[in-house]
């Protein structure tokens, strides 16, 4: 993983790869992909966009609505 704090950019791999856009979030969410953002608040970073190393980039609500911790 790696951020990029002037782009407010997450870069990771594996954790999490954004479904097709407008696809329904799970019923459970993945656990890993709760930790990650649990981390990213937990260490206070300003994150606006996630760039998955398998996937294209999203806004990090898009993570938050995939979770269920949408704001």
């Amino acid at each position: 993983m790696v951020y990029l704090p002037k782009e407010k950019l997450l870069v990771e791999a594996d954790v999490y790869t954004p479904a097709a856009p407008n696809a329904a979030p799970p019923a459970q969410p993945n656990p890993l992909q709760v930790n990650l953002y649990d981390n990213i608040e937990r260490l206070k970073l300003t994150v606006d966009q996630i760039l998955p190393l398998h996937g294209r980039k999203v806004p990090l609500a898009e993570l938050q609505k995939w979770i269920g911790k949408a704001s």
